[in-house]
């Protein structure tokens, strides 16, 4: 059981090339509103083992108006080894020219529409209209969904044989809403039953009621006044409350020296390793732990150095969540966002044992991310802005269990 692989790539176009983004390239249908922001999820689940998950999840905002697009991307995936998460956060906003930001480092790209098209698994999103676009309805109606007067389209038992991550023979159920005006879709659930998995996507299009702007302030956690920034120094992303990414006209030593005066008094502790990547830490006074992992890169072709950072606090320390009593023979490795158990018990107990010690600490179960098979698990909680997985599976009466954290996004957000 090896431990989890984090794949965290932030992609941030501050100023992109005027561009007009054709709202068909992205649906195969009639042109969106000049103003929407719209919520993407695909999520395919197995029905073998309930660890075999993988789902992709999409805010996009995008306003025509400005020839302004923000994206944030979340991919998750589930297998034997563990949970794998990806975040991609992509802003682009009238003329200049465009920047590909990937782990400090940027690449000039030629358009936002390439940078955009570019993303990771962005072929799901676009194929995934093609799947409702010409289906046969077996209930029609009018009413208001998502602020658009629009018409239902129920389906069920469709052929799913051309459904994409689904093997056949599948069929396939759902419901559409389009505008009347317009003739955009504006919420679509679709579900496809194969031989192996099940595949879920859906679509929530809303009006966009604000402006897109570049990233601001930046407040993070474990920080009461807010995250230092030197004078030359201006964010690249605020992303989520657990990481932020800057650019600065100041060398690696004059940042150092910075953030030593300006981190030291409240987190004493700092060690650094041969990469130059520094951890200061810090006691809360609620006896929360938090580890800040500072990380300066030198951008020699623009003369700019980057600052990277994340805090962990200890509120998701995986090593902290208590084993419980009362199984046999406890197995423990554990790292501060994973830990791996192995206890003598059946899969039902230790799942009511966890999700009840989880839920007493704040966590909340998401169900829609969550699959409980007969020999194995599959449950997602949140808090703050992070996620916990805990895959679990039994055989023999040997229960094996995997608990792990990651930071929720990397960028904004809504609630679709």
């Amino acid at each position: 059981m090896g431990y989890r692989q984090v794949a965290h790539m932030l992609i941030d176009v501050i100023v992109a090339t005027s561009l007009v983004f054709a709202a068909n390239a992205v649906t195969g249908q009639s042109s969106f509103p000049e103003k929407v922001q719209i919520y993407h999820l695909i999520k395919v689940t197995s029905y073998a083992r309930a660890g075999d998950i993988h789902w992709i999840e999409i805010w996009e905002k995008r306003d025509d108006t400005q020839l302004a697009r923000e994206l944030t991307l979340v991919e998750v995936q589930g297998g034997s080894d563990g949970v794998q998460t990806s975040c991609y956060y992509a802003l682009a906003i009238g003329t200049g020219t465009p920047l590909y930001i990937a782990d400090g480092v940027r690449f000039p790209v030629a358009n936002a529409q390439i940078l955009f098209d570019s993303f990771e698994n962005r072929n799901l999103v676009v194929n995934s209209r093609e799947y409702v676009s010409n289906i046969a309805c077996e209930t029609v109606r009018v009413g208001n969904v998502n602020g658009y007067e629009a018409q239902q389209c129920v389906f069920e038992n469709q052929d799913a044989a051309n459904l994409f991550l689904v093997r056949t023979p599948a069929t396939s159920r759902g419901e559409l809403w389009t505008a009347l005006d317009g003739g955009f879709p504006v919420q679509y659930v679709f579900e496809a039953a194969g031989q192996e998995n099940a595949v879920v996507h859906r679509f929530e299009l809303q009006p966009l009621t604000t402006t897109i702007q570049p990233p601001g302030s930046v407040d993070l956690l474990c920080f009461d006044a807010g995250f230092p920034i030197p004078e030359g120094t201006t964010p690249v992303s605020t992303s989520s409350l657990t990481y932020a990414l800057f650019e600065s006209t100041l060398s690696i030593p004059e940042l150092e020296r910075f953030y030593d005066d300006a981190l030291l008094s409240e987190w004493p502790d700092k060690t650094c390793d041969e990469t130059g990547s520094c951890v200061y830490t810090r006691l809360l006074g609620d006896a929360t732990e938090c580890r800040l992992d500072l990380r300066l890169t030198a951008e020699p072709s623009s003369m700019s150095t980057y600052v990277a950072a994340s805090v962990y606090p200890s509120t998701v320390d995986t090593a902290a969540i208590p084993v419980p009593e009362g199984f046999a023979d406890p197995v423990v490795v554990s790292s501060f966002e994973d830990t791996s158990l192995i206890f003598r018990a059946d899969l039902a107990t230790v799942l009511a044992t966890y999700q009840a010690n989880l839920a007493a600490e704040g966590w909340e179960q998401q169900d829609q991310f969550s699959s409980i098979r007969e020999n194995s698990a599959f449950l997602t909680f949140s808090r703050t802005d992070y996620r916990l997985y805990l895959t679990a599976d039994e055989t023999g009466g040997t229960a094996f269990l995997r608990i792990q954290t990651a930071p929720s996004v990397c960028g904004p957000t809504f609630e679709p």
